[in-house]
Parts: structure tokens; C-alpha cells; sequence
């Protein structure tokens, strides 16, 4: 910096005094903290039961006193203090276009010279109208005391509900709306397309619910063990001690030509916030304070995507995706332990604090 920017830096904060008033933009969405999720035991779904053994309240907590907002510009100049822009010093850097996720330090921006500002860490600063603020994901799988008798599963897209397979929509005589829940009692063929029995006389598509399937473990898992499934035809998981199953949820894996591996694996570390990026020129992320991650193999591993909504589906770039609640509650389930590590501590396996079997499947 010359002399002439550095007179600036030091006499501009005295001019300006604070130089900064927190204000409030009206119809922004902030993240929800303490949120508490469902808990399922027998239900009633319209007609429709949901068989499954009831559980304990869940009392997932996150820390979303910290706010998420997607960038929306393009090369988004980042400034160490605001007023750096009003007297044109330069930004400390650009953050390049794609497909960003930022972290913000305050839920509400602040004001400086007439311009809106959110802080995206410790001095660093961008405009308002370049970000905008996110809701995470409320949605949370189930916990279960016993493993289900019959395959169950959450709706992941509005579908109708026909009183024989083969029907068409049109002759529906209810709908049911994305997470929705549903036992299958029965599954058949209508030509090409797979139909599930949900109740009498009421049948649904079967690609339009992402399935847990109850499985043995294998061979090499012991009876004591805890595992995890990723069936990656349904988009589900499903958490095991030993032969009960006692946790299941939606996932979202990797898409087409970012494939997710399949195999048996060990969670080799784990790290409660942390960023991630990668990508080409012309599908770079990068995303800040990614929650409970969990590597299982290579870069690959399971976490909480706080910038999606639409867990059933594919949408990453390899990893298994997971609604931010889901994710905290499996971290905490699973090893290595790391609920004493710091907030960006990475914990890895060790004879003495051994990784969680991970077993990634088709599923078919």
C-alpha cells in the first residue's frame, strides 16, 4: 500500500467515527435455531399407516445463529471494511463466479454510506445486493427402536394417488406432497413402470418415493457393530447397531459422471465446519462452513448440504448429501468421536477410536 492509501486507512475510521449502523432488510430469510424434529411411531396418513415403532422426541440443535447466503453476482469484490469501496481502495480479493455459498457473521447487514453490507468473515465485507440470504433444510429423517417390518419411504415429488396400478393422474383420487411418508405393503409392474401398494385401493408410482429397504448386514459387520447404508438407487440411508435399524432419512449422492463409489467402508475422519470447493470452469462451488462432514473414502464423504432442499434426488458432485439436521444427528452417532475437537479439528480413526462401518450400495 503507498503512502497515500495508508493516510486514508488511518484517518478515514476517525472521519467516519464508527462508520457503521446495523440496520434490518425487511423479508430476508434467516436460518431457524433450536429447531426440533419429528419423532414417528404409528401414524396416520389419511387412511394410509405408518408402521413403525415409536421413539423418543429427537432434539437435534445446530448452530444457526450462523446464516448461509448464495453469492449472485459475478466477480464479487470483497473489501476489509466498507468504506474501502466509498473512497475506491482496493478489495482484498474477488470471489470468482459459480456456484458460492458464503457464511455470514451477522444475520442482519449493516450500513455505511448508504450501501448495505453482510460480513462474510473477519474483515471481509461485500455488498448486499451481491448475496442472498438462505433458509437450511428443516427436513429430518426418523429415529426407530426397532427395525420396520415392510419397506417405508418419503414422497419426493407431488404424486398422485390412483386406486389401481396403471391409472392415470387424472383419475386420482388424492395427492401427496413431497416428504410425505408412506409404508409399501406391495409392489408390482404396470408395463415399464413400478407401482407400490400404500393402502387399500390406493397406489403410487414407485420413482416417486425414495425407499429404506431393511437389509442384513454383511458378513464382515459384527453383530455389535454400527453401520451405515446409502442405498443409491432409492437415495436413502439408513443407520444400524447390529441387526436394528434405528435411524433412516433421504440423501442426495453424486450425479451422472460424478458417481458416488460404491463399497464397504470406515469413516476415516471426521471435522465439524469446514469448506469445501472443486469443480471445472464451468461448475466451480465453493462453499463455506459445511457442517458435520464425514470422510469415508478418498475426498468422498457424507455432510450437511444447508444450500438444497431436494434430499432423494442427485444433485452433488460425489459426496452423500444430508439435510443439515440429519447430518448432526449421525455425526454424533457415528466415530471417530469428535465431540470434544474444535469447531475445524479434523478427528481421524484410530485403533482406539475406530471409524463407523459405511456401506454405499446400488440397491437394486
Amino acid at each position: 500500500m503507498n503512502i497515500k492509501n495508508l493516510w486514508r486507512v488511518i484517518l478515514l475510521p476517525i472521519v467516519l467515527g464508527m462508520g457503521f449502523t446495523f440496520g434490518t432488510v425487511g423479508g430476508i430469510a434467516l436460518a431457524h435455531e433450536n429447531s426440533q424434529a419429528k419423532s414417528w411411531g404409528v401414524a396416520n396418513i389419511g387412511k394410509r399407516e405408518i408402521n413403525l415403532t415409536q421413539t423418543n422426541q429427537l432434539t437435534t440443535i445446530l448452530p444457526f445463529s450462523i446464516p448461509y447466503g448464495r453469492v449472485i453476482s459475478d466477480k464479487v469484490k470483497v473489501y476489509q471494511f466498507p468504506w474501502f469501496e466509498v473512497f475506491d481502495l482496493p478489495p482484498t480479493r474477488t470471489i470468482r463466479p459459480g456456484f458460492v455459498y458464503v457464511s455470514l457473521e451477522n444475520k442482519e447487514p449493516i450500513t455505511s454510506k448508504g450501501n448495505w453490507w453482510y460480513q462474510i468473515n473477519a474483515e471481509e465485507f461485500i455488498l448486499a445486493e451481491t448475496v442472498k440470504p438462505i433458509t437450511p433444510s428443516q427436513f429430518q429423517g426418523i429415529t426407530l427402536t426397532e427395525t420396520p417390518a415392510r419397506p417405508f419411504g418419503w414422497v419426493i415429488r407431488k404424486t398422485a394417488v390412483v386406486s389401481s396400478a396403471g391409472k392415470s393422474a387424472k383419475e386420482a383420487h388424492s395427492w401427496l406432497s413431497r416428504y410425505d411418508m408412506v409404508t409399501v405393503y406391495e409392489s408390482k409392474y404396470y408395463g415399464e413402470t413400478g407401482w407400490y401398494r400404500i393402502g387399500d385401493n390406493e397406489w403410487i408410482k414407485s420413482y416417486d418415493v425414495g425407499t429404506v429397504k431393511p437389509i442384513s448386514r454383511a458378513q464382515t459387520i459384527s453383530p455389535t457393530d454400527h453401520w451405515i447404508e446409502v442405498n443409491l438407487f432409492e437415495q436413502s440411508l439408513a443407520a444400524y447397531e447390529g441387526d436394528r435399524m434405528v435411524y433412516a432419512t433421504l440423501v442426495s449422492s453424486g450425479m451422472p459422471g460424478w458417481d458416488t463409489p460404491s463399497g464397504l467402508f470406515h469413516i476415516q475422519s471426521k471435522v465439524k465446519v469446514a469448506k469445501m470447493s472443486g469443480g471445472g470452469l464451468a461448475d466451480w462451488y465453493f462453499l463455506e462452513d459445511v457442517l458435520d462432514t464425514m470422510y469415508f473414502t478418498s475426498s468422498y464423504a457424507l455432510h450437511g448440504a444447508y444450500w438444497h432442499d431436494d434430499f432423494g434426488r442427485y444433485k452433488s458432485h460425489g459426496c452423500v448429501n444430508m439435510s443439515p439436521l440429519d447430518a448432526r444427528w449421525l455425526f454424533d452417532w457415528t466415530t471417530p468421536n469428535a465431540s470434544h475437537a474444535a469447531r475445524d479439528e479434523r478427528v481421524r480413526a484410530t485403533k482406539s477410536n475406530p471409524g463407523t462401518w459405511v456401506w454405499v450400495r446400488e440397491g437394486r
